[in-house]
């Protein structure tokens, strides 16, 4: 059996204890008689075939042991996701499958249900029997090792907005801010379990309460989750814990880091500070792009990045400066939340003239009028600029008869020039092929009084010219 690890998403708080779990629940598999479905019993069993139990929820990583009564062993075991479960071969009446985790999941409703995905489990007997469960009988359960229900959120509004209402905020500078946790493992919730909270980056301090004097301001602590319930409080297994942002901080986002200890299994968690009281302006990640070069000296170089807005207040207007607006973009024009996101685009343009060394062509302006600036600079390339691609003459007119013949010079382009003949049999070119500048000869073969023959030059770049030449009899003049 292999084990693979999905243990790479912090958020599910499966990093190494869930290891743990699966060997154990490995064990317990190798130890039964399900499985693979090894068992001494044979022959016919008395009744319909049937799958017990007949609806369950199947947590990844633990094992689930079900019974098959009725119908002619052997059974076959096939699932709707057998990336989850495996198809299996069944010859006892029971088996036992340890679920993976699921990484895609049915659509919740509900937030705090923990996210699930729907199996149909179908057994087919020896007799060519066949029975399916329900859609909605099974489901394969994503296994949190802890911490399917966190929230972070301050105890008192963070100033008022326009209307004069409070402004909700996960951290705001002057409160304390509470943390509320329901660590879980199989949607068991966690009691009497120790964790221990630590700041990963930001200002702020958690606060002791049973420190003396209470709420001392500590950078690391370790609380235990609460082992019953009380009526009107706490829940079993639930645990809150406090910290305060600085008196000194800015609008800033945050990182703390929750340890089970026990076990190392930890979740960063990151969440926002607001500072209503102290105005700073944005700060702009990266502050410039460039210097873009362009991809020959005649062009000016193009591209875009995403810029993030750290501090301020937003809402944050986005605009381009007058002298800058021929060649760069920005979107959105206008971004609502801390820490958002606009892109910057820049387009390629002629060298040099419209090159651009603009320390301030994107200008970030926030709620309290306070102007962050941005800097676009793009420069021509280095390698020569390739010349178009020109024929001479580009028509001819050539006596009737085999053998006439006339030159063409060939210049710009790429490097290497392809040549050919619209019809070989009226009009023939050489040399084919061809390296910078060049003359070719066409020349007649046959007869074909009157008729036009196309000779065709690409630079296998996209850019090609034609000769146009026209066989004439003798005595007519070429029109």
């Amino acid at each position: 059996m292999t084990i693979k690890n999905y243990t790479s998403k912090p958020v599910s708080w499966v990093k190494r204890g869930a290891v743990a779990a699966i060997l154990a629940g490995t064990a317990a598999l190798l130890g039964s008689c399900g499985g693979s479905g090894v068992s001494s019993e044979t022959g016919v069993q008395v009744g319909a075939l049937s799958l017990n139990p007949g609806s369950a929820s199947l947590y990844a990583g633990v094992p689930f042991t079900f019974t098959i009564a009725g119908g002619v062993k052997p059974y076959t075991v096939t699932t709707s996701e057998p990336t989850l479960i495996p198809n299996l071969t069944v010859n006892g009446n029971t088996f036992t499958v340890i679920p993976k985790n699921p990484g895609v999941v049915d659509p919740q409703d509900k937030p705090d249900i923990v996210p699930s995905r729907s199996i149909i489990f179908t057994i087919r007997d020896n007799a060519g029997t066949q029975i399916s469960s329900s859609g909605s009988n099974f489901k394969v359960v994503q296994n949190f090792i802890t911490g399917y229900s966190l929230n972070i959120s301050s105890l008192f509004g963070c100033g008022v907005n326009s209307t004069g209402t409070p402004i909700a905020a996960q951290g705001c500078v002057g409160s304390e801010s509470a943390i509320d946790l329901r660590p879980t493992t199989a949607g068991v919730l966690y009691t009497n379990r120790p964790l221990r909270f630590t700041i990963n980056y930001g200002e702020f301090l958690f606060l002791d309460k049973n420190s003396v004097p209470p709420n001392t301001a500590v950078s690391s602590i370790t609380l235990t989750t609460s082992g019953t319930t009380v009526a009107g409080g706490t829940e079993a297994g639930s645990l809150r814990a406090f910290l305060r942002p600085l008196d000194t901080a800015r609008t800033q986002y945050a990182g703390l880091r929750i340890t089970d200890v026990q076990s190392g299994v930890y979740l960063d968690v990151d969440f926002l500070i607001i500072n209503s009281t102290v105005v700073t302006k944005a700060t702009l990640i990266p502050s410039s792009l460039g210097p873009l070069a362009g991809v020959d000296s005649s062009k000016c170089g193009s591209g875009g990045v995403d810029v993030r807005i750290s501090g301020g207040t937003p809402p944050y207007a986005i605009a381009v400066s007058a002298s800058s607006r021929a060649i760069v973009s920005v979107n959105p024009p206008l971004v609502v939340n801390a820490n958002g996101i606009f892109t910057v685009g820049v387009a390629a343009a002629p060298a040099p003239n419209s090159c651009l060394n603009e320390p301030n062509a994107v200008t970030v302006t926030d709620a309290n009028g306070l102007v962050t600036t941005f800097g676009v600079n793009t420069v021509p390339g280095t390698t020569a600029a390739i010349q178009p691609l020109t024929v001479s003459p580009n028509a001819a007119c050539l006596p009737d008869k085999a053998g006439s013949s006339v030159a063409i010079a060939i210049n710009g382009g790429n490097a290497l020039k392809v040549l050919n003949s619209s019809n070989t049999t009226l009009a023939t070119v050489a040399p084919a092929t061809g390296s910078g500048a060049f003359t070719a000869t066409i020349t007649t073969a046959g007869t074909g009084a009157g008729e036009t023959v196309q000779i065709n030059v690409s630079d296998g770049a996209g850019t090609t010219a034609a000769v146009f030449v026209t066989r004439i009899a003798a005595g007519q003049t070429c029109k």
